[in-house]
């Protein structure tokens, strides 16, 4: 008898596997339509709109990444439903203090940023402190709902805004708005948060919004976790320049449409591996910690479960785009892009590393290893701006072939370490 239906079958009806296709199904329509609009939008922007695409979406994610202190992580792994409620107004209230923090920084070294960054208009950098905030109120929602195991809600919340920025963008640059790539951005994560803000709302009024939310705890629980404040912030700070602004180190020393050309690459062979590793990454988190309370012994195992239906599914993917990158890009994206496709190939081995670890980078947080993550981000930041400061003046392509292999070592290394780690609870 054929074993593949009682395999097909044994995997269905594990609660786990069943929650990270609910979230990949999601995850995929809010991904998919974004790709097709992608061809479209190609067409309608230049390299050099990309490149200020790029800066922006360089800012808001570094911002984004700290703008709740990491205290969206707490709600998660949180054992009482009171202290959980707590630390959510408290990401909340956080990332309105970062906006607020983001909007001084722009104005006071506007004359530096605007020289560096070669943005053709300085204000729509503007449009960044919102953003910040909404993305710190979705991350600290989405945890909430990720505690609670609602993956519908939060799969609803993720087509909300995977669908609605794309659209943006195409309906505003055929309007012909004035850098309708980053109105675009901004406009749809208003849409999304909006969504979150509504379902919230609707869901706690039944019980009462304010319930347990004590301004004293709130205080208690932001020292009991000030790891999470300090080193883990600081440390996401640094992986997200790491991950998320290496436009802004490109911008510096090359021209912003070298940063375009990198920045569109980037995001298209990201598309389909964050379809995977974000729904996997969320649901890993909420498994990973009550596993590590109650079942340690079996964490090890199941994240080497994890990583090895991460390579199945990236690994070929990788090798696609490494062969018949140019080809693909120019036939799907026009002749402007083939560069785009080429140097897919000289980062593709940062993106694999990268795509095996991440989904699992919460075990740190669960581990309260904030220190170590902020060496490593620290390390790795240190080495991109080296390696681009000693190649000045090479082809691009090499540089970032010496940064991405770097970066994997970084992956490969932490990995390993945090997989030591939680292999001690075999025993």
């Amino acid at each position: 008898m054929n074993p593949l239906p009682k395999n097909i079958q044994r995997w269905t009806e594990n609660p786990v596997f069943r929650n990270i296709l609910l979230l990949f199904s999601g995850t995929g329509l809010a991904q998919l339509i974004p790709v097709i609009i992608q061809l479209f939008l190609a067409r309608i922007y230049s390299k050099t709109e990309f490149g200020e695409l790029s800066v922006f979406m360089s800012v808001i994610g570094i911002g984004g990444v700290i703008a709740t202190l990491n205290y969206d992580y707490v709600v998660v792994i949180s054992r009482k439903q009171g202290e959980a409620r707590t630390m959510l107004f408290l990401s909340l209230l956080s990332s309105i203090l970062i906006s607020i923090f983001s909007c001084l920084i722009l104005y006071v070294f506007k004359p530096y940023f605007s020289e560096i960054l070669n943005v053709s208009d300085y204000s729509i950098l503007w449009m960044a402190p919102p953003v910040i905030l909404i993305m710190g109120w979705i991350n600290g929602f989405t945890s909430w709902y990720n505690r609670l195991g609602a993956y519908k809600k939060m799969v609803t919340g993720q087509l909300t805004q995977g669908l609605s920025i794309p659209i943006l963008k195409l309906l505003f640059g055929y309007v012909g708005i004035s850098a309708g790539l980053i109105w675009g951005t901004f406009t749809g994560y208003i849409f999304a948060v909006a969504y979150f803000i509504y379902l919230y709302l609707a869901d706690e009024n039944k019980q009462g919004l304010f319930r347990s939310l004590s301004w004293i705890k709130m205080k208690l629980y932001a020292w009991e976790y000030r790891d999470f404040a300090i080193y883990a912030s600081i440390g996401n700070l640094f992986n997200a320049f790491a991950l998320l602004g290496l436009p802004l180190l490109i911008t510096f020393f090359y021209p912003l449409e070298v940063a375009g050309l990198y920045f569109f690459a980037n995001s298209i062979i990201r598309l389909p591996i964050n379809l995977l590793s974000l729904a996997i990454g969320k649901v890993y988190k909420k498994e990973a910690s009550e596993m590590y309370q109650r079942r340690p012994h079996e964490l090890y195992s199941f994240t080497i479960r994890i990583q090895k239906m991460i390579l199945c599914f990236v690994l070929p993917l990788l090798a696609f785009f490494f062969l018949f990158g140019p080809q693909l890009f120019s036939f799907l994206f026009g002749a402007k892009w083939i560069e785009s496709g080429e140097m897919i190939r000289y980062f593709a081995i940062f993106v694999l590393f990268n795509a095996l670890y991440s989904p699992i980078s919460s075990i740190a947080d669960i581990l309260r290893h904030q220190k170590l993550l902020l060496f490593f981000n620290v390390s790795l930041v240190i080495c991109q701006i080296a390696i681009f400061a000693i190649g000045a003046g090479l082809e691009f392509k090499y540089v970032l072939l010496a940064t991405s292999v770097i970066g994997a070592l970084h992956y490969i290394l932490i990995d390993i370490y945090m997989k030591k780690q939680i292999k001690k609870y075999r025993l």
